[in-house]
This record gives structure tokens, C-alpha cells and sequence, in this order.
């Protein structure tokens, strides 16, 4: 799956805060992938600036999810969505996790 730097920040809002184990592994697995690296900050001048975030550089990065890491995905953003807790920052990523 093709995502920004920003889909790489936001995707946090969509991990569980408390489940069982084997969601928090696959959590961490998830984190793992995305995490921005320091070497990351420095190549694409990665900056929060006004409450904005920019940088220079490459647009879209290949993350390789597994199908049970998209699932566990799939299932929060549907949880966000029946609690009516979907936000724009988080729009495209969530629509673009779902394969809309």
C-alpha cells in the first residue's frame, strides 16, 4: 500500500489503545512499519511549521501490510466510524485502507 509521510503520522489514530495481546503485537508490528525513522527527518526535511506539516522529497513510501495487520485496521476505522469518531486527517488513509 502507497502512503505519505502524513498517512505514516496519522495512522496512529487508528491503533486500539486496550485489546488483547495478539491485536497489541500486531499493533506493534504496524508501528514498526510506518514509524518515521531519524534518518527520515533529515532526508526529506520532514517539519511541523505553524501547525502544518511539510517536507521536500519523495511523496508515497510501499508499505507491505499483512492481511491480518489490514484487518485489525479495517476493524478500527470501522469502530471509529460507528462511534462517529472519523476526522479529515484521517480520511484518505481510512479510505484508502478500505480499497475505496
Amino acid at each position: 500500500m502507497k502512503l505519505t509521510i502524513k498517512d505514516r503520522i496519522v495512522i496512529n489514530a487508528l491503533y486500539p489503545q486496550q485489546t488483547n495481546l495478539i491485536e497489541q503485537i500486531l499493533v506493534r508490528d504496524i508501528k514498526n512499519k510506518v514509524d518515521i525513522k531519524q534518518d527520515e527527518l533529515e532526508k526529506y526535511k520532514i517539519i511541523v511549521q505553524d501547525g502544518a506539516l511539510t517536507w521536500q522529497g519523495k511523496d508515497e513510501f510501499d508499505i507491505d501490510f499483512t492481511d491480518k495487520e489490514l484487518e485489525l485496521l479495517k476493524k478500527q476505522i470501522n469502530i471509529l466510524d460507528k462511534k462517529n469518531q472519523i476526522t479529515q486527517d484521517i480520511v484518505d488513509l481510512c479510505l484508502k485502507i478500505q480499497g475505496k
